[in-house]
């Protein structure tokens, strides 16, 4: 064998050898390039799939008579595995109403939780554990404040606090409607519903 062909054979081996290395590793870099992120950002969570997480996310929702707005905000939401379950934390919400055709400008309450769980299929969002609505003219700390849209009411079975300008009010839950202006203050076993107006004590079963 001349020593021209035992030089090209050797060239023929090098070049082999370095494909062989080449080629996985460019496979691997561009399985790397399109893997998708797992933090993303989504405007609305409720195209999540089951066991996805996103960042930043936002979520409108309306109660079913059309009249209240809920413009929903979390640092992260979480669609659970079963579908219809979306877990946000922490969560902001900032409620709207609907005046003589069109939604109020501002904000008439906003709410705040350090978790919520919205049911999709039940139309519930309850923001867990401590909570608080606070408006112009009340301020609520409960637990477990539920929103339903069918019905478009605010509810908590927890024992809640109620500060107005004038008065403080307690009882083991209450339920209002979505703009305040029908509130029902609970009373429990052991404890009866009270308000406190400015020294003078008001208990009964129910307000």
């Amino acid at each position: 064998m001349s020593a021209t062909r035992s030089f090209r054979l050797l060239l023929l081996f090098i070049l082999i050898f370095l494909v062989i290395i080449a080629v996985p590793g460019g496979c691997e870099q561009d399985r790397e390039e399109e893997a998708p992120s797992p933090d993303t950002e989504a405007e609305d969570p409720l195209g999540l799939e089951p066991g996805q997480v996103v960042r930043r996310a936002r979520l409108t929702l309306y109660s079913e008579d059309g009249s209240s707005r809920w413009e929903v905000r979390a640092e992260e939401a979480v669609r659970r595995e079963r579908a219809a379950e979306i877990t946000l934390k922490p969560v902001l919400v900032d409620s709207f109403l609907d005046e003589n055709g069109g939604f109020t400008g501002e904000a008439v309450y906003d709410l705040r939780g350090e978790e919520g769980l919205y049911l999709e299929d039940d139309q519930v969002l309850t923001l867990k554990g401590d909570a608080r609505l606070e408006s112009r003219e009340l301020l609520f700390r409960s637990s477990n404040i539920s929103w339903q849209q069918r019905d478009n009411l605010i509810f908590s079975r927890e024992r809640t606090t109620i500060e107005g300008k004038k008065f403080t009010a307690s009882g083991q839950g209450f339920e209002a409607e979505a703009d305040l202006s029908r509130l029902h203050l609970q009373s429990s076993e052991r404890e009866k519903a009270r308000i406190v107006w400015e020294g003078s004590i008001d208990e009964r079963e129910n307000f």
